[in-house]
């Protein structure tokens, strides 16, 4: 489960990270 808490958290950054990119639009895309 201590393995489990850290793949939770690099999964929820990813999230708000791919959230953050849909915001901006396609032109972040770009830049990523």
């Amino acid at each position: 489960m201590s393995a489990c808490n850290p793949t939770r958290k690099r999964r929820k950054e990813m999230i708000a990270r791919r959230r953050s990119i849909w915001r901006f639009g396609p032109t972040s895309n770009l830049r990523f």
